[in-house]
């Protein structure tokens, strides 16, 4: 799982790199005032191959920050949800208490 983590870590970190590039050649892409050879470049530049498609924010995958599991992640916390449970029964997360009927 470790190495998983550090993986969608590094992802995270290229994302957030080039997302702003990324977002304006997309504009241009969809933009109709532009003339067609710059809307070709921009979709042109905008084609992922190979290392480069980690560039895409659809690549990163939510995991859990403790165990890394990638399954039932409460984005909130950040944390799966056994680790949410587990965690707010010790009171351990801040204003989250379990609620009795």
């Amino acid at each position: 799982m470790l190495k998983k983590r550090r993986k969608d870590r590094k992802r995270r970190e290229v994302v957030e790199k080039n997302w702003k590039e990324r977002r304006q050649r997309k504009r241009i892409a969809k933009d109709r005032r532009r003339s067609k050879e710059q809307r070709e470049e921009a979709e042109k530049k905008l084609e992922l191959v190979g290392s480069c498609r980690d560039q895409s924010i659809t690549r990163v995958r939510n995991r859990c920050v403790d165990t890394g599991n990638p399954r039932f992640v409460v984005r909130w916390f950040r944390r799966s949800g056994l680790q949410v449970r587990e965690r707010a029964l010790a009171g351990k997360l801040p204003g989250v208490y379990k609620i009795s009927w």
